[in-house]
């Protein structure tokens, strides 16, 4: 291997570590985020949304790091398709460390007004969130295109869980007005924890991509005339 095929799987090497170290900060603010709602603390929520800084960091280093390599050595085929992945889901790591601020701007709310027994299961539907997380994680450092497929076919359970969870707290709305304030803030927590089930989607599509070179998202849009999908028949 010559200098400078060293250094570049050396860039590749990473750009993966610190997308890792990126996803390990991301799962630890939205377990903190969850935290910080079960005991209704409002200093645990200020310490999620102030780390959230350091994200943001590792997301520019990456995106950096990512588009030196593309300019310097012009990767093909699989290595491409790794760098194109990698920066996508980059930026969805950082939106879901946005959406752990967002749940915990919430919970410093909610802990000024009364506590109150909310008719949804907010632990449960973050822990959901954050396996599929988690695992869509897994998926890319294995580069197990079979187990990210699996990861996207539950984002249709969250969707349900999330749906119910609104049409429970329009009801309790109706049932005692006083509540209001506190069940339209939960509204806003529930559909944060199902938009993380849809970034974890967007990283398994992703890994697809990489894996496959197949392009699955919005499949009525990338099929071809012979009814597969672009990149079905497999790629280098």
């Amino acid at each position: 291997m010559t200098r400078l095929e060293r250094h570049y799987a050396e860039q590749l090497e990473e750009i993966s570590s610190k997308l890792m170290r990126m996803g390990g900060l991301v799962e630890q603010a939205i377990e903190s985020a969850l935290d910080a709602y079960e005991r209704r603390d409002a200093e645990l929520a200020q310490r999620v949304r102030d780390a959230d800084v350091e994200i943001n960091r590792l997301e520019l280093e990456i995106d950096q790091l990512g588009l030196e390599t593309l300019v310097r050595y012009q990767p093909a085929a699989r290595d491409l398709r790794f760098l194109i992945a990698a920066m996508q889901i980059n930026t969805d790591l950082e939106r879901v460390g946005d959406i752990a601020s967002n749940v915990c701007k919430r919970v410093q709310e909610l802990c000024e007004e009364p506590p109150w027994e909310a008719p949804i299961d907010v632990p449960g539907m973050g822990r959901l969130a954050l396996r599929m997380l988690h695992d869509a994680l897994d998926a890319f450092v294995s580069g197990n295109a079979d187990a990210a497929r699996a990861v996207i076919a539950r984002d249709e359970q969250l969707d349900e869980i999330m749906e119910q969870a609104f049409a429970d707290l329009l009801q309790a709305m109706r049932d005692d007005t006083a509540a209001t304030s506190r069940a339209i803030r939960h509204s806003f927590i529930a559909k944060y924890l199902e938009r993380i089930g849809d970034q974890a989607t967007n990283i398994c599509e992703l890994v697809v991509f990489m894996v496959e070179g197949t392009v699955i998202k919005h499949p009525r849009l990338t099929v071809e005339s012979d009814g597969t999908a672009p990149g079905s028949r497999g790629a280098p």
